[in-house]
């Protein structure tokens, strides 16, 4: 669909796909599990039950040009239930799958990963090869992250691969799970914000977040219904928002919208804003000054420049955009009502001015 025009919408059936039949009905029914769509433009699909046409990916360019990669070109069978797409640094798609047997039929791999390579255009290449990385196993989701990282998740829980451009393209797997006791079932899955953090949601656990220097965050806990504002521990997806740093999360009761301290960087301080303005203390919730350089730090200042407290910078982690004060000096007692000078300066030494009024109440 034409999101700038509604009524300008394209039906791709199974003229275009591939489908499942038995012998218990014959009535043609269609799945598809993911849709991608690479630097180029040109749409991925994952079709997986396509015992008529055998053909579990497609991929369509933006001048509906169709090609359909099975295994009947090449010597290396592939999966026939992939359930997730991924792309890496030199074009290569990735696929995952899951265990379906019924799609499978002990012919093709049940599960597991396999990688795509192809010389040319995607939808008319000149050749293109697969390989099997892992062999059987359900591997829910694929997202890459940063330094050519792909990440990979399964029941047992998140785990990643190294991966290189070289004819054994992972070079390193990493030794053990992240998240294994959180149940991972189907719907479980992967998204990347803008910092490279992975975000786990699961179908009955909530959201468990991998920072991408392999930390938790806000810590291994994760988000749940029992400690956050989570409406339900049912995730269905994550959407990102990083001019914004949003987060909106799709659960079986609703959608969430997180503030989260990862976005798209700011090169400068122009954006700046500090609220509540006055800020009346004690307050209710800290000031804060958004809009802010990764890793900045403040001052507040008297306007004749007495330094009433320093606030270092916590890190993207937890800071994010965003620095916040408590109203009190460097000796825990509230200031006096007045105006105040913000300090505020990057590690890269660029820095800025703001005022503040402060009412004592």
């Amino acid at each position: 669909m034409d999101v700038d025009d509604p009524s300008n919408i394209s039906t791709i059936d199974t003229t275009f796909l591939s489908y499942h039949t038995s012998s218990n009905n014959s009535v043609p029914y269609q799945v598809v599990l993911d849709i991608e769509f690479d630097s180029d433009g040109n749409m991925w699909v994952a079709n997986p039950y396509c015992i008529n046409g055998n053909n579990p990916i497609h991929v369509r360019s933006p001048n509906d040009e169709w090609k359909h990669y099975g295994s009947s070109e090449t010597a290396t069978r592939i999966s026939q239930s992939p359930v997730s797409i991924a792309f890496d640094t030199w074009n290569r798609t990735w696929v995952s799958a899951f265990l379906a047997e019924e799609a499978n039929l002990g012919i093709y791999p049940n599960g597991g990963i396999s990688m795509l390579y192809y010389e040319g255009l995607p939808y008319n290449p000149a050749n293109f090869t697969w390989e099997i990385i892992k062999y059987e196993g359900t591997v829910w989701s694929l997202g890459m992250g940063f330094n050519d990282r792909l990440y990979y998740l399964t029941p047992s829980g998140l785990n990643y691969y190294d991966i290189n451009n070289g004819s054994n393209p992972v070079i390193r797997e990493n030794s053990y799970a992240y998240f294994p006791n959180i149940s991972f079932g189907r719907g479980a899955g992967i998204d990347v914000d803008h910092q490279g953090n992975i975000w786990t949601h699961s179908p009955t656990q909530g959201v468990h977040v991998l920072l991408e220097n392999t930390t938790y965050w806000p810590d291994i806990n994760g988000f749940r219904s029992s400690n956050s504002p989570l409406l339900s521990d049912e995730v269905r997806d994550i959407a990102f928002d990083e001019k914004r740093n949003l987060v909106y999360i799709a659960t079986s009761k609703g959608v969430n919208i997180l503030r989260i301290p990862f976005g798209q960087e700011k090169l400068d301080f122009s954006g700046v804003k500090v609220f509540p303005s006055p800020f009346y203390i004690p307050p209710s919730k800290p000031m804060k000054v958004d809009g802010l350089i990764f890793e900045s730090s403040m001052m507040v200042m008297t306007l004749d420049g007495k330094i009433v407290r320093h606030i270092p910078t916590q890190g993207i982690g937890i800071d994010g955009d965003q620095l916040s004060w408590d109203g009190r000096d460097e000796a825990g007692d509230y200031v006096s009502s007045g105006v105040y000078l913000l300090a505020i300066y990057g590690k890269d030494g660029s820095q800025t001015m703001e005022k503040i009024t402060v009412i004592k109440k």
